[in-house]
């Protein structure tokens, strides 16, 4: 293993690593090299051999902390195993400080965005590792970056890629939008907008680089419209895509200046704003865009009114969820909301399982249908949830072959959200499975459970 480690590691020796001048923090040093000598991880690499490659590494990312997403590439395309590899990271965030990370910080050092993509890799690795304990640090809430980062199954396809929008849309890398010298809105955006369509309201609809190309290309030209705003907002109206597309456009730039309704601030680009507003009003049904891109007064108001309407209908077997939101606005309003439903599956909050499953009434089927309606999402998370009753006959979701990955992934994210906070012991895996398999027609058990983690 030494051998195989030597073109991807330094070549000093523990006086290099214990010399103030080159490492000044030598209580890191000592703790590494205890960690693998008579720690967690003692025979699982020498200690030196260890701080070997993890020095190299360091260096490369300290050079290359411009490129986030390449950086990230680099690690991955390493010849380690995916375990070495999760060490490598534990580490490169621990010299750092550990995680969760500052978020307050992204938008001015550059380190911080390819420490997020880092972090990301390092907790997409399964299981309950010595690591994910060693280098948190515990005077940060654990939950802290869950906004900003994305640890369910990813999609396996796009109903939307680049491809649609060639033409009308940057042709960016994810190292051009994670730099700071071009753009530091990686809080409110860039991070954001990756989540959105990978794992939150709109995941397996627009592939989020597409989107984040299409979305800087009108952006940048509606920041050069001051004279001809008519005429851009005409072109918004013109551009080559799916009206449905064109509304989650409508939304992100309407976040990008606040939120909806935008208000007006007696600005060149009011205009603009005003009538993408009344565009995105108009289309309609209850889209994820127009909760999630509320300004956030309006946001709380509707939370509000969404807890009088609750404190209003005391009959609990009957009444309907309010409209859910997304896991942001979830967590935001969860001290105010009141449980109106039992949830006897297992010890999570009835109102948080939502919007685990609420990606199965905005992802579309190949015939242009979500795979479930809002009244079959409800019956399940009664019989499921409540009642622990299997429906005669079973639920009929719409889907195709080709689409039971993602929907598999979507009852897979939910596990793994469970399994370590809402189960009393690990081996629940058989459950999680029925979910799927019990309450809707076409799944398969031991299709479904030898492919659940795919």
């Amino acid at each position: 293993m030494e051998k195989e480690l030597k073109s991807i590691s330094s070549n000093n020796d523990w006086d290099y690593y214990y010399d103030t001048q080159n490492i000044r923090n030598q209580s890191f040093v000592l703790e590494t090299e205890q960690y693998f000598e008579t720690g967690a991880r003692k025979g699982f690499l020498e200690p030196l051999v260890f701080m070997e490659l993890f020095w190299k590494q360091l260096q490369y990312f300290i050079k290359n902390a411009h490129k986030p997403h390449s950086t990230l590439k680099h690690f991955e395309s390493l010849l380690l195993t995916a375990e070495q590899k999760h060490v490598l990271y534990c580490f490169i965030l621990k010299f750092f400080g550990g995680y969760p990370l500052t978020v307050s910080t992204i938008d001015v050092e550059q380190r911080q965005p390819a420490l997020f993509l880092i972090l990301e890799a390092f907790l997409r690795y399964e299981g309950d590792t010595p690591e994910k304990e060693y280098c948190r640090n515990i005077g940060l809430p654990k939950n802290l970056n869950n906004k900003l980062i994305s640890l369910e199954p990813l999609p396996e396809s796009y109903q939307y890629t680049g491809k649609d929008f060639e033409g009308f849309a940057a042709n960016n890398d994810w190292d051009f939008y994670h730099n700071l010298d071009n753009i530091r809105q990686q809080e409110h955006f860039i991070f954001p907008i990756k989540k959105y369509f990978q794992s939150g309201e709109r995941a397996g609809f627009i592939e989020p680089l597409a989107f984040m190309n299409l979305y800087w290309e009108q952006l940048m030209k509606l920041l050069q419209s001051q004279n001809s705003t008519r005429s851009f907002t005409d072109s918004l109206k013109t551009l080559p895509i799916n009206e449905e597309v064109r509304h989650v456009l409508y939304g992100w730039l309407l976040k990008y200046v606040g939120g909806f309704p935008y208000k007006n601030n007696n600005l060149w680009y009011d205009v603009i704003f005003i009538k993408i507003g009344d565009a995105f009003e108009s289309y309609e049904g209850n889209t994820p865009e127009k909760w999630f891109c509320l300004r956030e007064d309006e946001r709380e108001k509707k939370i509000n009114e969404g807890i009088a309407i609750l404190d209003a209908e005391v009959d609990k077997e009957k009444i309907k969820p309010i409209k859910q939101t997304s896991k942001q606005v979830e967590e935001a309003a969860k001290p105010k909301l009141k449980a109106i439903l039992k949830n006897n599956f297992n010890s999570m909050d009835y109102e948080d399982i939502r919007p685990y499953f609420v990606k199965l009434t905005t992802l579309r089927s190949k015939n242009g249908e979500p795979h479930l309606t809002e009244e079959q999402l409800n019956q399940f998370l009664v019989n499921a949830f409540v009642e622990k009753t299997i429906p005669e006959p079973k639920i009929k979701m719409n889907f195709r072959d080709g689409e039971i990955g993602t929907i598999r992934a979507i009852f897979y994210s939910y596990y793994l959200a469970c399994q370590r906070e809402h189960e009393s012991t690990r081996n629940v895996k058989d459950k999680y499975v029925k979910l799927l398999t019990d309450y809707f027609q076409g799944f398969k058990y031991d299709a479904i459970f030898n492919n659940f983690n795919k």
